[in-house]
């Protein structure tokens, strides 16, 4: 299974609503979301849920990788399965998360259990979805965290200033995963593909402006919000091409005979999906 990084270069409100969507929608059942941000969790706050279970378990818990606490202990189930999805095709979904610490002093003193953590994430013998937030400039625990992902996901806006954003961190990019994918936010003023092109990342995937359903508009009505919002299913089609297209990379990795190029999910629009 797989350990997937979710992050931005620039401010973008809606990483962690990106990162719980995917984990909403994700095509197989073994699998949570990890608030791993180093400026701190939005969870908790979102879903009126104490931190106390979480990363701070494993932070206060944890001596090394391999003298860590079993990872499934930190969660919480912040939706009712089969309840809260019954009438959006979500059945049996419910939404397993690490809740990220409330207090980002407290994460940043924990930096090196960090790159613990993303061991221990890699290995978990499920799929993790995991939201970095924004790159940060001396961040270990990060750093590791998209160093040890199959995939890392970069979220933008088609707009100049993260397309220059991304041109000038490309370096940092590829020295942290070689598996990099563009997914674009909107499509004002330029299109993804056009972001994409001035960037020199190619385009995964594209994804709606996400309006009501940042922050805590996740959290609230589920059903009634989900249902009739495009991006669940912008999500639903982006979950299962990561996974889809992490098999099939995985597998050109063991045999070396296909090319990466081959496997990309490319939209030009969420509207054109």
């Amino acid at each position: 299974m797989s350990l997937y990084a979710i992050c931005a270069v620039r401010s973008l409100p809606g990483v962690t609503s990106v990162a719980a969507g995917l984990a909403v929608t994700w095509p197989q059942e073994r699998r949570f979301v990890a608030e791993c941000d180093p400026s701190g969790g939005d969870l908790a706050e979102w879903f009126a849920r104490s931190d106390a279970v979480g990363l701070r378990t494993f932070l206060t818990n944890t001596r090394s990788a391999a003298d860590s606490v079993p990872i499934t202990s930190c969660l919480q189930d912040l939706f009712q399965p089969g309840r809260d999805f019954a009438d959006v095709g979500f059945e049996g979904s419910g939404l397993p998360a690490l809740l990220g610490v409330l207090d980002p002093d407290r994460h940043e003193r924990e930096n090196s259990m960090m790159e613990d953590l993303a061991r221990c994430l890699s290995a978990w013998d499920g799929d993790v979805i995991a939201d970095v937030g924004r790159l940060a400039p001396m961040a270990r625990g990060q750093e590791s965290m998209c160093r040890c992902a199959a995939m890392l996901i970069v979220l933008a806006r088609p707009d100049v200033a993260h397309g220059r954003s991304l041109r000038t961190r490309m370096d940092l990019l590829r020295a942290l995963n070689s598996d990099i994918r563009l997914v674009v936010v909107g499509d004002q003023p330029y299109s993804p593909r056009e972001l994409a092109e001035f960037s020199g990342l190619p385009l995964f995937g594209a994804l709606p402006p996400l309006g009501l359903m940042g922050g805590p508009g996740l959290a609230a009505s589920p059903t009634r919000k989900l249902r009739s919002h495009p991006l669940m299913s912008a999500l639903q089609r982006l979950a299962l091409a990561m996974t889809v297209d992490s098999a099939t990379v995985g597998k050109a990795r063991e045999s070396k005979s296909v090319s990466l190029d081959s496997t990309a999910a490319v939209s030009g629009s969420w509207r054109d999906v």
